[in-house]
């Protein structure tokens, strides 16, 4: 009979989003700020739920193989596996030492970063292409000595004062390192963050509630004062729940 009632309990914690399994992976950039602070706040509502969270360059792979319930990137995924959506938009901003020239300006361009050394992502990236495509068509050359892989690695270099970089600005808008100067990009780069979830699976109900537990956070963080447009984030109108 007791283990019969723990079983009647559980199923009601299971109907009523206090107990089960969320799996979640996800892009660096994402992952150490938004997905981290959605993360804390639904665990506190649903104590019971046991959480996977890691961060991974494979988020594709994860959702498609259906080793998670969910992913986040900023990379557009298509196969016939994934059902990919845009979340959000948000702006990039340039980030230079904070004893470079640039570090006082409020905006710059590229022709401001004329022959700097630039410090890039790696060569296959989505976001290397549109960086480089933007310093192309102005005819501004850079020196590339470095490639990284994520923002988080551009902001260590460039806080060393290795070089300056074009960068997403979640990073850098939670917690501005003190050697690094941010500056408005123009004219703008826009990047998408998009939501990856398994094709032929019925999302559970505690990954919607999680997802809107996510929306209701990026439009608080997007709402925040922000003179220099650092939290210039816009969630996607087309995002289904």
């Amino acid at each position: 009979m007791s283990s019969l009632a723990e079983v009647e309990n559980f199923a009601d914690d299971l109907r009523n989003l206090r107990a089960g399994e969320l799996r979640i992976a996800t892009a660096a950039s994402v992952g150490q700020t938004l997905i981290a602070d959605t993360i804390a706040h639904f665990s506190a509502q649903h104590p019971k739920t046991r959480m996977l969270f890691y961060i991974t360059s494979g988020v594709g792979h994860s959702v498609m193989t259906q080793q998670v319930d969910i992913g986040f990137s900023f990379l557009r995924f298509q196969h016939p596996l994934l059902h990919t959506q845009p979340l959000f938009y948000s702006r990039a901003v340039c980030i230079v030492p904070a004893g470079h020239r640039l570090a006082e300006k409020e905006v710059v361009s590229p022709e401001d970063l004329r022959d700097e050394q630039f410090i890039s992502f790696m060569r296959d990236s989505r976001m290397r292409h549109i960086i480089d495509a933007l310093f192309e068509s102005r005819g501004v050359a850079r020196q590339t000595q470095y490639d990284v892989y994520s923002s988080g690695e551009a902001c260590a270099l460039v806080e060393r004062g290795v070089g300056v970089s074009i960068v997403e600005p979640l990073g850098v808008a939670y917690r501005q390192p003190p050697g690094i100067a941010v500056c408005r990009l123009e004219p703008a780069i826009h990047f998408t963050f998009n939501m990856l979830l398994p094709r032929f699976k019925k999302a559970s109900q505690l990954t919607n509630q999680f997802v809107a537990d996510l929306k209701g956070r990026i439009v608080q963080f997007g709402a925040l004062e922000d003179p220099r447009g650092l939290r210039e984030i816009k969630l996607a109108e087309d995002t289904e729940k």
